[in-house]
């Protein structure tokens, strides 16, 4: 969700932070003109602020809410500009047309590894998100406050049969177990403060670089995610692009991948495309869609 404001009027953030909780989407966007800029800013102009809040608190990076603020730009008002540069609290962002929609420039957050002692810290939120599929690996990026969980992509149990045979059963994930769990938000504000960690990726490899495997459903994706922030009023984000700012990274380095093909797996989830750069920029691409247009009065 995203709203223009008229030319050099700038609303309170008490209002910004009302208008937000009213809409009660994941993020609203407001995007701004430069000072001084030409009558015809919204069509000509390649520059402009951008702001995002949840219901709750604004938030540093958002990439859905810039994905619908550039498609808006582009595509409902019309302007002629190839790419737009945003100012952000991240820094500059910018965005251009892409043959497959729209191409966001975002910050390189490469997660590390937990410390034991984080690990001993975080043990129940950990275990509040992932539940009682198997963690293969936890870590922390701190430069985005989020924390990335990777399941095991395959696990070994007995059953009574094999337990009988003496043998293992392999057993694996698959895109439907992986979408129907749900983390309880009020156990995950319960177990963490949010003042670290403020958000929560979960992750699982996919199977588009193996030979095309079909039985876990995940074959058109390198990964698949999805992103709990209930701290900062969003207890699952649908589409995220600040936090493929850390997956995309990791699971480059991983798959020794520069280009990743990538699914958010809410309930209305989305197709992402991660291009790692040399400059240690993260290229998002996706496509937006306007479902709703109107105006509003303050």
């Amino acid at each position: 969700m995203h709203l223009l404001k008229n030319h050099f009027v700038t609303l309170p953030d008490n209002v910004l932070h009302k208008i937000a909780m009213e809409l009660n989407m994941s993020e609203t966007a407001y995007v701004t003109a430069q000072e001084n800029s030409s009558p015809n800013v919204w069509k000509e102009g390649n520059k402009f602020g951008l702001r995002w809040f949840t219901p709750t608190n604004e938030v540093p990076l958002c990439g859905h809410a810039t994905l619908a603020t550039a498609h808006t730009l582009f595509n409902i008002i019309g302007n002629k500009s190839d790419s737009i540069e945003f100012e952000t609290l991240s820094g500059s962002l910018w965005v251009k047309k892409h043959q497959d929609g729209i191409c966001m420039d975002f910050p390189f957050n490469k997660p590390e590894s937990l410390t034991e002692n984080q690990q001993e810290k975080y043990g129940k939120l950990i275990k509040a998100v992932a539940g009682n599929n198997k963690v293969k690996e936890t870590l922390f990026s701190k430069s985005a406050g989020m924390m990335m969980i990777r399941l095991e992509d395959y696990y070994t149990r007995y059953c009574s049969i094999q337990q009988i045979l003496n043998t293992n059963m392999a057993l694996c994930i698959a895109r439907t177990d992986f979408q129907s769990f749900s983390p309880n938000p009020r156990t995950l504000l319960e177990v963490n403060d949010g003042k670290e960690v403020q958000g929560v990726i979960i992750t699982l490899q996919g199977d588009l670089h193996r030979n095309q495997d079909t039985s876990r459903g995940l074959q058109e994706y390198n990964f698949v995610s999805r992103f709990f922030a209930p701290w900062v009023g969003g207890p699952e984000d649908p589409v995220t692009g600040s936090a493929h700012t850390v997956s995309g990274p990791y699971w480059s380095e991983q798959l020794n991948l520069k280009e990743l093909k990538c699914r958010q797996c809410s309930n209305r989830g989305g197709d992402l495309t991660v291009r790692i750069r040399d400059d240690n920029r993260v290229d998002i691409i996706g496509k937006g869609i306007a479902v709703i247009e109107g105006e509003m009065n303050i």
